[in-house]
């Protein structure tokens, strides 16, 4: 039997065959917000309507304090939700990581930023780990602050397996964005502890501090995920995007760039070709009537999932 709290009230399951190797019925879906909470006033609508209500999903939220109002954005969060954590960001964010100080500082663009994020996934496993793993066939890792302008794709009416990580097709800077990650609940535990342990190994060090390769690509936060999903041989698809990464205000906090406004369309937003990609989703779902599809690439061994 396992017990988790949802909604203030104590759910209960029973395994009835406990001496079986039948497992308990997974639910499809899991959502989980990290980081600071940006942006949730412009987008809690859209989050719930084309991305936790249409997946059905159960909602964790784990974040860092920034002792702000958006702090008390929290609360905006008020269906689905199974815990809610709002914790204190370590002060020296580089003592939680023994081998950060090894990393060659003109070539590293993974800043303190990047470590917050990576005690953030850490802590996550700690507290979640066993439960999405046992409760969810996938957890959607994702930043608080996408705007989804249409449905999110329900990745297991279209490939029914739960082996693949998904992540939207844009803005990878080289290597692989992790701002939204669809991670199968077999592998979470792993990819949520690997950001921190894969940097506390020394043995681990030599290889970060040879980037950039062919003196092209910085290691980046992009290219540390993808160094990652090469190590442990994790199988990634990507996703046509239906979100851009938005704001409440044009003096929102922000740690990269300027925010932008589109006057036309009432939206705020942090990245240009993100920006223009989802628009150009949200017609072609509209206009086009296109519906979500899953391509698999046999010549390349690639899958997509796209609107077609």
């Amino acid at each position: 039997m396992f017990i988790y709290k949802k909604n203030n009230n104590y759910t209960m399951y029973n395994n009835i065959m406990e001496d079986s190797e039948i497992e308990p019925t997974k639910k499809d879906y899991a959502v989980c917000i990290f980081g600071q909470l940006r942006g949730v006033k412009s987008v809690v609508s859209k989050f719930y309507d084309n991305l936790i209500d249409i997946l059905d999903a159960d909602l964790y939220i784990v974040s860092q304090k920034t002792y702000t109002d958006i702090d008390n954005d929290i609360h905006l969060f008020d269906k689905n939700v199974v815990s809610k954590v709002l914790y204190d960001p370590p002060k020296d964010i580089e003592s939680m990581f023994i081998n950060y100080s090894r990393l060659l500082k003109h070539d590293n663009y993974i800043c303190n930023a990047s470590l917050q994020v990576f005690l953030n996934f850490y802590m996550i496993s700690e507290k979640f780990g066993d439960i999405f793993e046992n409760n969810y066939r996938y957890v959607i890792m994702t930043r608080s602050d996408f705007y989804h302008l249409f449905p999110f794709p329900n990745i297991l009416h279209l490939d029914n397996t739960d082996d693949t990580f998904w992540c939207y097709d844009v803005n990878d800077y080289y290597g692989i964005n992790a701002t939204l990650m669809c991670v199968p609940s077999n592998y979470i535990k792993c990819y949520l502890n690997a950001f921190k342990s894969f940097l506390d190994d020394s043995n681990n060090i030599k290889l970060l501090n040879s980037v950039p390769f062919n003196g092209v690509i910085h290691l980046n936060t992009e290219m540390y995920v993808k160094i990652l999903f090469t190590s442990n041989k994790w199988s990634l698809g990507k996703l046509r995007s239906n979100a851009f990464i938005s704001a409440s205000s044009l003096q929102e906090i922000t740690t990269w760039g300027a925010i932008m406004y589109d006057d036309t369309n009432k939206l705020y937003y942090k990245y240009e070709t993100q920006y223009r990609d989802a628009l150009l989703g949200l017609k072609e779902y509209n206009e086009e009537l296109k519906k979500w599809t899953y391509h698999y690439d046999m010549n390349n061994n690639t899958k997509t999932i796209l609107l077609s």
